[in-house]
């Protein structure tokens, strides 16, 4: 077995590769992905920044206020919409 295909596979295991047999010529795998592109980003984001909020909570938001207030349009409001939901989430 391949470097790649063991790879594959160990995905396949984990379940975050989808994989189908196909008999054209020798049997093999076909691997596709479980999940989007973006599904992939927004998992990503959500997993660093809840570390983040977690262990360096005042930092995290200050930091993000910062570069919020920064830049241009409504982006500071919508962090500070989004921080109030979150807090509601854990008073409950």
């Amino acid at each position: 077995m391949t470097t790649v295909a063991t790879i594959l596979d160990r995905l396949y295991g984990k379940g975050l590769v989808l994989r189908q047999l196909a008999r054209d010529g020798s049997p093999h795998y076909l691997y596709r992905a479980k999940i989007s592109e973006e599904e992939f980003k927004q998992a990503v984001v959500k997993d660093v920044m809840e570390g983040l909020l977690q262990s360096f909570n005042d930092v995290t938001v200050a930091y993000l206020a910062e570069k919020m207030g920064a830049s241009e349009g409504n982006d500071l409001h919508v962090v500070s919409k989004y921080l109030n939901r979150l807090r509601k989430k854990e008073m409950k």
